[in-house]
Order: structure tokens, then C-alpha cells, then sequence
């Protein structure tokens, strides 16, 4: 045992974190802490770290156990360098280099009396258990791993944004190597790459990890068990992320179960009670009634999961949803005084679904605004298609009003709507009672995003462009918007360093990486991955040593250009045979509906039900096949060009 709540009551603010709750962390544990925004997470972090006492119970530490503590917003010294802050938690280590340094420079001079020698020596063994001598490595290492460079480190601490800071609090909690760390939301301000290094350090982290995360994928690929904090009670789920959903569904389906089954007992003892009032069962009847007053009933309880989820959002296309084509660009330069982009093309289609995905810094929002018309290219040329409707969600909110309260930020979107109107729609978005009337101003980040995508679902578009949606989204708002956009039938164009909501969403990849031309890759993001693990990353480290060999990389080149040209030809070839057997089932579905509809002595009410799903059939007839003949089309071009003509699909020519 690491540390133990034991019997631990906590409120705040009139609201109950915990409620007589016991847990303990135990070594080389790897929990995720989980819960709706607002339910305690950090506050039962903050107990773990013992920086708050808990109203009842106790918090116990095991003797000798050292724990590292990252809170969400943490003060911070902005004295001296980034090398200074960092060696910050080694006084005593750096005394020790100190006082040896001063012992060898009089040994050194001449001194060689024996308990000189002696001390020298003591110090030096001391030294190197603490781990002096590869001190500067380590801290070199991470932060590489965090996106710093080395030169970084003599940077005043005075010279770092607010992101890199959250991230130096980050490195200065790893660098210390504690026997326990608690670390609330580690993935603010990390890109996809630099989250996956910190998830591959904590999975080998000898000791013990309780982290607070949205990441669904960081604590599928981190956590070895997951606990939820649900309501003043703590419940802990052996297993990843989604090993918890599955656990936590199979649970509530078995209580929904014994709830239904207990009431059918008590439904039939009520009967039997009510039948035999009277005559000879009376006895009987009086007894299983005093059964009936003595037990437990038991109801199905109000789960703030599903509650935290009811993030009604509905994202709709206009009535005409325009040409095929979307945006065609050609050999692009992004940036404002040097360029971050450069020579890029790329087609989008309608129905795509792109995901841009890259490094802090290397352009991908402000490549996002000029595909969309939000901001100018230094080179090349965009034309957009016909009847083409943007919607944009900008990471910065900048759409909002901070003066405005709710309801006038929803009417501002849309001039027609009612406050009562503006309410119910507030409402969908978790908005409730006096809160419709707050300033934008005094919101949390979440709450503007909600409230910035509710905006954004009042009108119809075409193409939806959205740049980091799911930043300070908690889960089941996550989850939510994943749904509505799942449901959304037009081409969409996101910035997102969520890679479970890149998996469930989307259908290519722009990959920015510095250095290196842009890749347009088929897929989502954890089958870009395993792509780049099984190939192309492998491949550059054998490169590397071998050096020179010119002739034997052409060969491998080509070999990589053709197994990934026939990848992507079968991948095509596959997503177009299902197609046509989708589109050959709604077919036969819509014919048998027109039967049905000219059918004589047919009701109203069961003809306008069959008439709106022959609708919504034809709808989804279309959509099918603008996919299947773009599809089918660039199937037929890659076919003819080859692995090494123009348009291969792992180039920026898309």
C-alpha cells in the first residue's frame, strides 16, 4: 500500500465529493481517476496529494513513500533558466556536486590527507545513488519527449507561454521520479506526439500512477485499472478505458434486471395481498403484506453518466447541398513571415471527412483557416465548390461575446428565436435555470465550447470546420458530439490532437511534420500509426545506420511506393463493393416502401410515417452514391497511374 483514504467524507461548497469513501493505491497501480466535470476529481487529487484534509476519515501515506503532484493551475518560480527551474528539486543533490568539486580541487592542489580522501569518496558514492551524474541526461531526454529543444534550457523562464509552462510543471513532477504520481489533465497543452511518449514513460513507470484525464486513448494505452468517482462514492474497475465502459454497462444492466425482477415479486404479492384480504388466505396476506412494508425497494438510480451526456447537439445540411467538389487546392504556402506550409495540394470532396494532425507549431489551424477562407495564402491558389456553406469553430471562441449573456449569444446567431425559444436550447446544451443569464465572460472553457458548438448547430452547412472542438470537452460531452457528428452527413475538416475522436470520425489524414513534405494518408489515426510502426518508421532507423547506401533506399523506396499504392487500391476497391451493396439494399428497401404507399385503404398517419422514411432512404441513396462514384473515380485513376505516377495516395497531391 502506497496511500489509503479511509472512511474519507470531503464537501465543498455545499456539494459532497466523497462520502465515507475507502480506497488505497498500491505500487506499480496505474489508475484512471473518471468522472463528469464537476463531480471531485481534482479535489480527490488534491487529498491523495495532502494538500486539503479531508472533513472525516484519514489520508495514510506508507513510510519513506515520496508523491510527485501536477495540479491542473500551479504557481510557479520564473526566476532563473528553464535548467535552473528544473534542477530546482535537487538542492541537495547539486550540494553534494558542490562539496565534491571543492574536495577534488584540494586533492587536486596537493591535500591528500586520508579522511580528505575518505569524505571525497563517501560524497561521490552518495552522489551517484541519487542519480547525479545522469541528472543533465535525464532532464536533457525529457524534454525532448515535452517538445523542447536543448537550447531551450538556458531560456528564461520569463520567455515561456503559458502552455509551455504547464508543460515545464510536468517535466519538473517526472524529473523527480517519485514513488507515486498524481497528475491532473498531463495532456493539456501536449501534442498527439509528445502524449504519446509521456504514455509510453508512465506505462513503464516503475512506480505508481493516479492520473485525471478526457484522453480516452491516453488512459486506454496508460491505465491498468480504472476508478470512477460518481456521487460521493468511489468504484474502482479492473482494466483500460474501454475495458470500464463495457464493466460499467454489464453492471447496470444487471441492476436494471434485479430491479425489473424485484418489482414483478412485488407486483405479484401486492395482487395476491389485494385477492385475500378476506377468508381463509387472510393470514397469509397479512404476512407477505409485512413482507412488502419491510422491504428494501429498490430503484433504478440517477446516473450522472448519462446525464453528463445529454448534450443535444444536431448538426443539419441545407436544403441543397451542393457540388461534388468542396475545396481544391493547389500548391499552397501557409504561414504569416515565413511560410509552415509549403507546395501543398489537396482535394476535398463532398462527404469527406478530413482530420489534420501534426506537431504544436508546425500550421495546422492556420492551415485549416485558409482552406477555408479565413485567412490568405502566401502562395498557390483555392477554389471552393459550388453552393458551398461553411460552418467554423475557432479553438479560441473568438465567435463569442464575452459581454453577452446566453440567451442574447443564441439570438445573436440567429435574430428569430424567442428567449423562451433561446432557453430550451440552452437547455440541450445543459444550460439551466438562472445560469441562461450569465456574461459569456464568466463560463469555463467547456462551457464556451458547448455553448460555441450549440451556436454553430443553428444553422445549415455544408462543410464544418472545426479546429480543436473537444478541447476542454469532459468525456460525455465528448462522446456526444462524436454522435452528432457521426449523424452529420456533410464533409467535415477537423484540428484535433484527440485521436479516439480522430478514430471515430474520420476518413483521411493531413499529416503535418516539420522538415518533411505533407502526407495525405487513407485512414483514420490509429491506422496512420500502425502504418507508420510497421514501415515507415522502422525503415528510417535501419536507414540511419546504414548511411550511403543510395541504391539500396531507391529499391526500398519503391517497395514501400508499391505495397502502400496496392494498400490503398484494395482499401478502395473494398469501401466500393460495400457501397454498391448498401445502395442495392436501400433500393430494394425504397421499392418496397412505394408498395406500401400505393396501397389501397392506407391510414394517414401510417403514410406520412412511410413517406418520411422513404425520405430520409432517398437522402441517404444520394449521399451514397456521390461517395461510391468519387470513390469508384479515384479508384479508377490510381489503377492507372501506378504506384510512381502523380496522385500516389501518400502524397500531398491527394
Amino acid at each position: 500500500m502506497l496511500i489509503q483514504l479511509q472512511d474519507v467524507s470531503f464537501s465543498y461548497g455545499g456539494q459532497t465529493i466523497l462520502r465515507q469513501a475507502t480506497w488505497q493505491v498500491n505500487p506499480q497501480e496505474r489508475i484512471g481517476l473518471v468522472g463528469p466535470n464537476g463531480c471531485g476529481k481534482s479535489t480527490v487529487l488534491s487529498l491523495l496529494a495532502r494538500q486539503v484534509k479531508p472533513h472525516g476519515g484519514s489520508v495514510a501515506v506508507a513510510r519513506g513513500r515520496r508523491i510527485g503532484y501536477l495540479p491542473q493551475d500551479q504557481s510557479m518560480d520564473l526566476s532563473g533558466s528553464l535548467r535552473d527551474s528544473l534542477l530546482e528539486p535537487f538542492a541537495d543533490v547539486l550540494a553534494l556536486r558542490t562539496e565534491l568539486n571543492q574536495l577534488e580541487q584540494r586533492i587536486t592542489d596537493g591535500d591528500h590527507d586520508l579522511s580528505l580522501l575518505d569524505r571525497a569518496g563517501s560524497i561521490r558514492h552518495r552522489y551517484e545513488d541519487q542519480g547525479g551524474y545522469t541528472l543533465a541526461s535525464r532532464i536533457e531526454a525529457l524534454i525532448s519527449e515535452l517538445g523542447f529543444l536543448r537550447q531551450d534550457l538556458d531560456r528564461p523562464m520569463t520567455s515561456f507561454s503559458g502552455g509551455e509552462r504547464s508543460r515545464i510543471a510536468l517535466a519538473k513532477v517526472l524529473i523527480q521520479e517519485p514513488d507515486l504520481i498524481l497528475l491532473d489533465e498531463p495532456t493539456n497543452h501536449l501534442d498527439i506526439e509528445s502524449t504519446e511518449r509521456l504514455e509510453g514513460r508512465l506505462a513503464a513507470y516503475p512506480g505508481a500512477v493516479v492520473v485525471v484525464s478526457h484522453d480516452r486513448a491516453f488512459l486506454n494505452a496508460v491505465c491498468t485499472s480504472i476508478v470512477e468517482l460518481v456521487d460521493g462514492a468511489i468504484e474502482q474497475f479492473s482494466g483500460n478505458f474501454d475495458r470500464y465502459r463495457t464493466l460499467r454497462a454489464q453492471r447496470v444492466e444487471a441492476l436494471q434486471r434485479f430491479i425489473a425482477k424485484q418489482k414483478a415479486q412485488i407486483a405479484k404479492i401486492e395482487d395476491y395481498v389485494a385477492r385475500n384480504t378476506a377468508g381463509q388466505k387472510a393470514r397469509q396476506a397479512r404476512s407477505k403484506k409485512h413482507i412488502l412494508d419491510r422491504l428494501d425497494r429498490i430503484e433504478v438510480p440517477q446516473d450522472p453518466w448519462v446525464k453528463a451526456e445529454d448534450l443535444r447537439l444536431r448538426f443539419i445540411l441545407p436544403e441543397l447541398p451542393g457540388g461534388k467538389d468542396v475545396i481544391l487546392a493547389e500548391d499552397l504556402a501557409v504561414g504569416y513571415d515565413e511560410s509552415l506550409v509549403e507546395g501543398f495540394t489537396l482535394s476535398v470532396y463532398r462527404g469527406d471527412r478530413v482530420g489534420i494532425v501534426g506537431p504544436n507549431g508546425t500550421g495546422k489551424s492556420t492551415l485549416l483557416r485558409v482552406l477555408v477562407g479565413r485567412a490568405e495564402p502566401l502562395a498557390g491558389t483555392i477554389r471552393f465548390g459550388h453552393r458551398l456553406s461553411i460552418g467554423y469553430f475557432d479553438q479560441n471562441r473568438s465567435d463569442l461575446n464575452p459581454n453577452n449573456d446566453l440567451v442574447d449569444e443564441i439570438r445573436r446567431a440567429r435574430g428569430e428565436i424567442s428567449t423562451d425559444a433561446a432557453r430550451d436550447i440552452l437547455g440541450a446544451l445543459r444550460f439551466s435555470g438562472d445560469d441562461v443569464f450569465r456574461p459569456v465572460s464568466s463560463l469555463s472553457g467547456g462551457e464556451q465550447n458547448r455553448l460555441a458548438l450549440g451556436k454553430l448547430s443553428l444553422l445549415p452547412w455544408s462543410l464544418l470546420a472545426l479546429d480543436e472542438p473537444t478541447n476542454h470537452l469532459d468525456i460525455p460531452a465528448r462522446q456526444a458530439l462524436e454522435r452528432s457528428l457521426v449523424e452529420y452527413r456533410g464533409t467535415l475538416l477537423v484540428v484535433s490532437h484527440d485521436r479516439y475522436f480522430l478514430d471515430r470520425l474520420v476518413t483521411k489524414l493531413v499529416v503535418l511534420t516539420p522538415g518533411r513534405p505533407i502526407q495525405v494518408y487513407w485512414g483514420n489515426y490509429s491506422e496512420y500509426r500502425r502504418s507508420q510502426v510497421a514501415g515507415g518508421l522502422r525503415v528510417d532507423r535501419r536507414e540511419a545506420r546504414q548511411g550511403g547506401e543510395e541504391a539500396k533506399d531507391e529499391r526500398l523506396a519503391g517497395y514501400r511506393a508499391r505495397k502502400e499504392h496496392k494498400r490503398v487500391v484494395e482499401r478502395l476497391a473494398r469501401r466500393c463493393g460495400d457501397l454498391e451493396f448498401r445502395i442495392s439494399e436501400i433500393e430494394r428497401e425504397i421499392e418496397h416502401l412505394d408498395a406500401r404507399i400505393g396501397a389501397q385503404g392506407i391510414v394517414w398517419a401510417d403514410l406520412e410515417e412511410l413517406v418520411g422514411g422513404r425520405t430520409k432512404l432517398q437522402s441517404e441513396l444520394e449521399e451514397k452514391l456521390a461517395t461510391w462514384e468519387r470513390l469508384s473515380t479515384e479508384l479508377e485513376r490510381l489503377s492507372q497511374l501506378g504506384p510512381e505516377g502523380e496522385g500516389t495516395p501518400t502524397e500531398s497531391t491527394d
